[in-house]
């Protein structure tokens, strides 16, 4: 529906028509500038009680326009002096309303975020979203359709639009100039939803976004598809209680989108199955390989096979041997068993559900939509002793948090991104640093990428600058040319990476998978002091790279070194200094190699990595 501005529709209105011209144009201005939430806005601020006008809401946010039996409703005799007089009377009331407004400017490509807005659509009447495009871009259908499927109106849902026409349309409603401040401003970046989840949460806002999802609000109660869903999970083998780990599978980098670092690697994911030995189910799911590959469900499957047969030591697997784990990490070993090599102490079920909405058996439970897919884990949440999901950092993980179900999403030291989804980060009062109640979207450190291209990535890329030097891999060709097998690569370049997590990064992922937290066995006076540690020097950092920043483009007009970045930039190389020292302390200091062990895994989980001199 196309955008007029408030003046536009009061001179249309007062403009001497018949009546069905002055109602279309009422419904096109309630439609377009205002939530259809039964007009509770338009009463509140006029504080009116007026039947005439009751009438012109219910029509107007119900149906968006009226019928006969309406027109009839209102004195066809005055109807087009009312119609107008209403416009008059509302006006003052646009203005306040349009206030509140504002429209989310969210890139075709960029569905990762749709989950976050999606939550802000559903929660925030006032909000609409404008998927842009370029030429070649996605046009944003995907997130088109999920938002309409949480009941979104068509109205508040723009596409093909580029960035400048939807920040005109919003302006349009919000009468917003060039003097406006950006503070002030209507128009919202696609990072909108998320800032909105951090300050806004809340049990209640998470129910009716559950109810959205065509869940139930509040979690507690069964789901009348429940059976379906309970015979699906049969015949896939899983059992029907008990623990279980939802091992989230990512190929979206080597897809040709962001964040290759975050990929998995299936040696990978087998180390993480590993530890899963006391667990029930271990389910893998989310994606097979990356786009345009093949394969990828089948080394699952090889996977799932070696433990499920052998306990992870299968003769004939690449990720086993004859044997039983001894060391889980990239030196890992085996120890021979005898007989037929099973390895007894692995007791979980493990299943791969890569792409499962892809499968004609979800369909009875609407497992090949994408709020329907949302309902198996809802029945593993409620049906089960423990269901706990683990990822690299992703959008769909997002979702999973904001619905209530168990989870972490890992993450390396300087994280490309990283910053903006710590905002969803609890204290110990469950609080986000905005005051909103923190959704669940917690972080479980780890020291880098599991995958060799990732490795890659990071060690090419200075930490202090990675957002803008892992932008220069941008397109699938480019990455492919900076592969550290690239034959065209220099030699340094092309050194042989290890598969999988480093040795560090396990204890902490095993323990919250089998416990629940990733520093469970670590004293709480170690942990406060590694946080404590690791919230210095990461602040420090960030110090220093805007001084930096600053300090280069200084230079860059000619003007030479400026005093005041350079000192910015030096009281942070201290501080860094100051808490590399304590930390050098801290592990000199340790009673025992066990309790140094306990610091480190801290280190790790709270992302304390001190840069290279």
């Amino acid at each position: 529906m196309e955008l007029e501005s408030t003046l536009k529709i009061k001179n249309f209105a007062r403009e001497n028509i018949d009546d069905l011209q002055v109602a279309d144009s009422l419904a096109k201005l309630f439609a377009v500038t205002y939530p259809k939430n039964d007009g509770e806005d338009f009463k509140s601020i006029l504080d009116v009680d007026d039947l005439r006008l009751d009438s012109y809401v219910v029509a107007l946010t119900v149906d968006g326009n009226f019928d006969d039996t309406i027109i009839t409703a209102v004195d066809r005799a005055d109807h087009v002096t009312f119609a107008s007089d209403l416009v008059n009377r509302l006006l003052p009331a646009f203005v306040a309303c349009n206030k509140l407004y504002y429209g989310i400017v969210q890139p075709g490509y960029a569905s990762g975020d749709q989950f976050g807005i999606g939550f802000t659509l559903v929660n925030d009447p006032h909000s609409e979203v404008y998927l842009t495009t370029a030429p070649g871009e996605s046009t944003g259908e995907s997130s088109a359709k999920y938002y309409k499927a949480l009941g979104v109106a068509d109205h508040r849902i723009h596409m093909n639009v580029d960035r400048k026409q939807a920040t005109a349309a919003i302006k349009a409603v919000t009468g917003e100039n060039k003097r406006t401040p950006k503070s002030e401003s209507g128009v919202r970046g696609v990072n909108e939803g998320t800032y909105q989840v951090a300050k806004t949460f809340s049990p209640a806002k998470r129910e009716k976004y559950r109810e959205a999802m065509s869940l139930q609000g509040d979690g507690s109660a069964a789901h009348d598809r429940d059976p379906q869903v309970k015979e699906w999970l049969q015949s896939k083998g899983v059992p029907e209680s008990g623990k279980v780990a939802i091992l989230w599978s990512r190929f979206s980098g080597k897809s040709g989108n962001a964040h290759t670092e975050h990929d998995t690697s299936y040696n990978g994911m087998a180390q993480i199955i590993a530890g899963c030995k006391d667990m029930d189910a271990v389910l893998i799911v989310g994606d097979s390989q990356p786009k345009g590959k093949t394969g990828g469900r089948e080394k699952y499957e090889k996977i799932a096979e070696t433990f499920n047969n052998y306990g992870g030591s299968d003769p004939e697997s690449p990720w086993g041997g004859n044997g039983k784990w001894v060391g889980r990490g990239r030196r890992r070993k085996w120890v021979e068993i005898p007989g037929d090599g099973k390895d007894d102490t692995f007791g979980a079920k493990v299943i791969v559900m890569t792409e499962f909405w892809n499968e004609d058996g979800v369909k009875s439970w609407g497992g090949n939509d994408r709020r329907g897919q949302f309902l198996l884990f809802d029945y593993l949440h409620r049906k089960y002793d423990v269901a706990r999901h683990l990822g690299f950092r992703s959008g769909n993980l997002e979702a999973i948090a904001m619905l209530g179900f168990d989870v972490r999403y890992m993450e390396e030291p300087d994280s490309w991104g990283g910053d903006r989804m710590a905002v969803w980060h609890g204290d110990a009062d469950g609080k986000t640093p905005s005051g909103g109640d923190a959704p669940g979207y917690e972080r479980l450190g780890v020291s880098g990428s599991s995958n060799r291209l990732g490795q890659h990535l990071l060690e090419q890329t200075d930490p202090k600058y990675r957002s803008e030097q892992l932008a220069a891999y941008p397109t699938p060709a480019e990455r492919k040319k900076a592969r550290w097998n690239n034959p065209e690569a220099p030699e340094d370049e092309r050194i042989s990476r290890p598969r999988g997590f480093a040795d560090d990064d396990l204890p902490n992922i095993d323990q919250y998978l089998v416990n629940g937290d990733p520093l469970h066995g670590v004293p709480d006076v170690q942990k406060t002091a590694v946080k404590n540690l690791a919230d210095r020097v990461n602040s420090a950092k960030k110090k220093h790279r805007a001084a930096d920043l600053k300090q280069q483009a200084h230079m860059k007009t000619g003007k030479g070194s400026n005093p005041a970045f350079k000192k910015a930039m030096d009281e942070a190389k201290l501080a860094i200094k100051t808490a590399k020292d304590e930390w050098d302390t801290i592990l000199s200091s340790a009673a025992s190699d066990q309790e140094k062990k306990l610091y480190e895994r801290a280190a790790t989980h709270f992302l304390l990595k001190f840069p290279t001199p």
